[in-house]
């Protein structure tokens, strides 16, 4: 498929002069960022859904990552490590299809995905997840590194959150 080549129009507002281009792509084609195969999924039940996403947003400006893993069977644990080194976690209890990777995203992105979709299908801590919805919504969420076992060590500054229970 080509693309059209981009046309142009302009609008001037006193001493300046705005130019404005419609393209029209194929961009960003988010099927070469996904792994083909998304095996692993996790789904947070609608009762939870809203709690998490606040408790997300709520880290804003102080948590550059939330880590995610399944310890326990049943159970999402994510945690999170300000810059000052403090840490929290809170439970949830969610459905789980496949062997869930431990991995790390930006709190703030994650909040938006699972407003989008509760699902999050996810390969490894190296891949791109993707959130999805009943109504066929979907979010693309990338990844973030983090240091092996930070989300399994606990510190004296770490206060739990309480689980969320269905």
């Amino acid at each position: 498929m080509g693309t059209r080549a981009p046309t142009a129009s302009s609008a001037r507002n006193r001493a300046r002069t705005f130019i404005v281009k419609n393209l029209e792509s194929h961009y960003p084609n988010y099927g070469n960022v996904l792994p083909s195969d998304l095996p692993e999924s996790v789904t947070i039940p609608e009762s939870h859904k809203a709690a998490l996403i606040s408790w997300l947003r709520s880290l804003n400006g102080r948590s550059n990552s939330v880590c995610l893993n399944l310890e326990t069977a049943g159970h999402l644990i994510l945690t999170h490590r300000d810059y000052d080194t403090l840490g929290a976690t809170i439970q949830v209890l969610v459905t789980i299809d496949g062997q869930s990777p431990e991995i790390a995203f930006d709190p703030r992105y994650m909040a938006n995905a699972i407003d989008i979709g509760p699902t999050l299908h996810l390969v490894d801590k190296r891949n791109p997840g993707m959130a999805t919805g009943l109504s066929g919504n979907f979010c693309v969420l990338m990844y973030q590194r983090f240091t092996e076992g930070t989300t399994k060590e606990k510190t004296s500054n770490e206060t739990p959150s309480p689980a969320m229970a269905a």
